[in-house]
């Protein structure tokens, strides 16, 4: 739990790593936090893959970053998050089974054919706004610290979490109308 909630705050330890020039101890810490989340990815196949892919991307450019001596590559680790989980989504539909629908069925193993339908569609929408997020954080890169920041560290996050709490909303309307 706590790489993941390290990582969460990854935007403020980027900041302020990298305002106060303490870019190797950040790099340690992030580093140190990817393992960790490598090694202790859930159990859910679903969830592992994306573990599995972000935290692989994150030690990259924590790597990349250490070597080549250029702490701006650190900026791109939400624009590489989104832009994967953005391909994820849509690899899962187009492959096998959506992403959402494992995760549903993980906690419904008997989701109806409606939920399963609902799943697949939800399943896009998540790959758009993956997209549409990984360009607003593309943009961020070239802007000051402080809009990086403030994009990547709270509005991303007030974005996705406002989008979670309508969808939930919303599907609680739609299991009503259907029952």
């Amino acid at each position: 739990m706590l790489p993941a909630s390290l990582l969460a705050l990854y935007p403020f330890l980027v900041y302020f790593g990298i305002q106060q020039q303490q870019t190797s101890g950040l790099l340690l810490i992030l580093g140190g936090a990817f393992v960790a989340r490598l090694i202790f990815a859930p159990d859910n196949k679903p969830l592992k893959i994306m573990t599995y892919i972000t935290s692989t991307l994150g030690l990259c450019l924590v790597l990349v970053s250490h070597f080549a001596s250029q702490k701006a590559w650190l900026l791109f680790y939400p624009v590489v998050i989104n832009i994967s989980l953005s391909l994820l989504f849509l690899s899962s539909v187009l492959v096998n089974q959506p992403i959402i629908t494992a995760i549903a069925k993980w906690r419904e193993p008997d989701l109806p054919e409606t939920g399963i339908i609902y799943t697949r569609k939800l399943t896009y929408v998540w790959a758009v706004f993956c997209a549409i997020n990984a360009v607003i954080a593309a943009i961020t890169t070239t802007l000051s610290m402080d809009i990086w920041t403030l994009y990547n560290g709270l509005i991303s996050y007030v974005l996705i979490g406002s989008f979670m709490a309508l969808e939930w909303v919303y599907r609680q309307r739609v299991m009503r109308r259907d029952n």
